[in-house]
Parts: structure tokens; sequence; C-alpha cells
């Protein structure tokens, strides 16, 4: 359902999507010294990934390999802001699942362009801007229109999209 969502609001052309987890780098890396570069069906392609368990250096190897391993593609996450990091590590749903957040809040997406050479940040959209937000209540809306007047409120949770 996740990557329908990236799907619809980034308005991508169809094609194939890959999904990737860090176990998965992983175990690559240990079957293969040099895993080939591989297209598979679509360019550039679609990449929906999370970030906010990960630590600035997990991230930075992250799309470091993703650079190396395919010829073009469109990655594209969910980035919290210091603020966010900070208060979603005291969230009780987050500390009941065990999850521990990377700690690394992205505050500035041009910081990822500079963590892997020829990445390069193509749009944003924030989590206040999304179309579902007319399906809250009138309280709420009002709320978020608040929010969305301070950047460090504004920006506490973004779409992020990049292209290499």
């Amino acid at each position: 359902m996740r990557t329908e969502i990236y799907y619809w609001r980034q308005g991508l052309s169809a094609g194939r999507w890959a999904g990737v987890s860090l176990p998965m780098f992983s175990l690559s890396a240990a079957i293969y010294d040099e895993p080939p570069k591989r297209n598979l069906g679509c360019d550039p392609m679609p990449m929906a990934l999370s970030v906010q368990y990960l630590t600035k250096d997990e991230i930075a190897e992250l799309f470091t390999r993703l650079v190396a391993h395919f010829p073009s593609g469109v990655p594209m996450f969910d980035a919290w802001n210091s603020l966010a990091m900070r208060s979603g590590s005291r969230q009780k749903a987050i500390k009941a699942s065990g999850a521990e957040l990377g700690g690394f809040g992205i505050n500035d997406p041009h910081v990822i362009e500079t963590l892997a050479p020829g990445l390069r940040f193509d749009a944003e959209q924030t989590f206040l801007d999304i179309p579902e937000m007319a399906a809250f209540s009138k309280a709420s809306r009002t709320v978020f229109k608040l929010m969305n007047r301070v950047p460090t409120l504004r920006n506490m949770g973004r779409l992020l999209r990049y292209r290499f």
C-alpha cells in the first residue's frame, strides 16, 4: 500500500518497483563481491525507502550503494526533521514496538546529496499538504494550518524525492 501512495502522490508512470532493505543489501553483498547494475524494467527505477530508523552513516551507505548498483533511480522516503526525531523517540507506540529511531533528522533535504555523489534532490511534499487532510476534522485542519505557518513544524514530516 505504501508504494501505491508514493506512486500516486509523485505522479510516476506505471512500472516495476523495487523494495530495498538493509538486510537484503547485506545478503546481496555476502553473495556478490560486486553485484552487477541491473535494470528491473523501469528506467528510472522508483524506490520507496524507510530511513527514520537509520543513522547518518547508514543513510549514506544506503544511497551510495543504490547509486552504484542501479543505472538510474528515483528514491523517495518519509523524512523527519530533528524535532520530529526527538519527539518521535518519546512516543509510546515507537517504544512499545521496540524500534529505535536512527537519530538523524533531515532539516535540509540537500544534505542527503552530500552523502552520496550522483544523488540530486528533486521534490518534497509536507505531510500537511497531502490531499487526505481534507478528511480530517475542522479542528484538526485548523491546527494543521497553524503548524504550516511555522517552518520547523511544517517540515517535521515530508516526503522527499531524489534522482540519480
